[in-house]
């Protein structure tokens, strides 16, 4: 279900509330300011996706629904994730274009995560638990404030699509990078 908010709403849309079954949720409007904690009674959801620039914050209740594979939170201005650790089966993450400086630690725990999109965040280092994402086929940093590629990309060797683009890197790094893992800048 594709719901366009009208301008200025800022709550979640009436319309959802009585669709239970929901598999496939797709919010786009630029005045939505938070996700309610009854996202929950909506167990079937498989995909969502949101899109406002007036979000900022996530409720940890996102990470409970237990059939989510694949959350798109695109364009919005979320700083910081829940510390919940999700326990959905996610295969598909994307946070582009939003406000992070950092990932919590629980980014490594998703074992089925196939591809996660980090462009156009704040983001200058990965946690060391990222290392565990062995089904990552496809990782997007580009935008970001990395200065150094940070060492775990390079141990990781089932990524097959690594875009790092506009980053901070000297052109003695990018050199590196070219050498280690045959990327172009």
């Amino acid at each position: 279900m594709l719901v366009k908010l009208k301008k200025n709403e800022k709550t979640w849309p009436a319309e959802i509330i009585s669709q239970k079954n929901l598999e496939i949720l797709e919010l786009v409007g630029d005045s939505l300011e938070e996700i309610p904690t009854s996202i929950t009674e909506f167990p079937l959801l498989r995909i969502l996706s949101i899109s406002s620039k007036s979000l900022k914050k996530l409720p940890p209740e996102i990470f409970l629904l237990p059939k989510l594979e694949t959350l798109k939170l695109k364009n919005c201005s979320i700083e910081k994730l829940p510390s919940q650790k999700p326990l959905s089966p996610l295969k598909t993450f994307s946070l582009s274009n939003n406000e992070l400086h950092e990932l919590p630690d629980w980014i490594g725990e998703l074992s089925q995560l196939e591809l996660l999109e980090l462009g156009g965040n704040k983001i200058k280092k990965l946690p060391e638990t990222f290392k565990q994402l062995t089904r990552l086929k496809r990782l997007n940093l580009d935008r970001n404030l990395f200065e150094t590629l940070p060492p775990c990309l390079e141990q990781m060797k089932n990524i097959l699509h690594l875009s790092l683009d506009e980053n901070l890197f000297s052109e003695e790094e990018k050199d590196r990078i070219q050498a280690v893992l045959g990327i172009w800048f």
